[in-house]
């Protein structure tokens, strides 16, 4: 597992110049999805140990946000150490959200996701992938880059917002009305038929 992450910064550390293909491809790296199946795999060992998967998700957050702040996963510039074992920290830190929250339904993480704000967001979140990169960059090439935080901390307001209201406009427009056409042609639950047993 910690193969992927290792061998893109050996890459990457010399051959510099990748690290604009490493970027753009990121969503498609292979380690995202397996550190969300082994999460999966693992399940049913980690959901008892609460303090051993509590800590990974304190130290891989703890990592990430790390990463952010020392400039490592900068938005228009990752260092390779940022674009390889960065992202997969990402990857890692988010897999243990997940088997946090479906291991402890009544946590305090579960109740905070569960805020009216973020379950507004998780409504457009399908809109809000499928806007975010144009929008991104287009806001990034009219702000163009920044290093310091509170430049970070206004562009991401300024990138998000404009992202947010295109999704909510697209769930008004088009998600809605397709979901509510779905629920007209479905199927009954009583007309399923279930195979006979024998």
């Amino acid at each position: 597992m910690l193969m992927s992450p290792l061998a893109r910064l050996a890459i990457l550390n010399t051959n510099p110049h990748l690290g604009s293909y490493f970027k753009s491809l990121s969503h498609l790296r292979l380690d995202a999805l397996m550190f969300g199946a082994v999460g999966a795999i693992l399940f049913d060992k980690v959901a008892g140990l609460v303090t051993v998967r509590r800590a990974v998700l304190m130290a891989a957050g703890a990592l990430m946000v790390g990463l952010i702040l020392t400039g490592n996963l900068r938005d228009h510039a990752p260092t390779p150490l940022g674009l390889s074992v960065g992202f997969s920290m990402v990857a890692v830190f988010f897999a243990c959200v997940v088997v946090e929250v479906a291991a402890a339904p009544e946590s305090p993480l579960t109740r905070l996701l569960e805020h009216p704000l973020l379950t507004s967001l998780g409504r457009v979140s399908y809109g809000m992938y499928l806007l975010h990169f144009p929008i991104l960059e287009l806001t990034l090439w009219q702000l163009g880059p920044t290093e310091d935080g509170l430049g970070l901390a206004w562009r991401f307001v300024v990138m998000v917002l404009p992202v947010y209201v295109a999704a909510r406009v697209l769930y008004a427009l088009v998600e809605r009305p397709a979901l509510r056409l779905k629920l007209r042609f479905a199927a009954p639950l009583h007309a399923v038929t279930r195979p006979a047993q024998h």
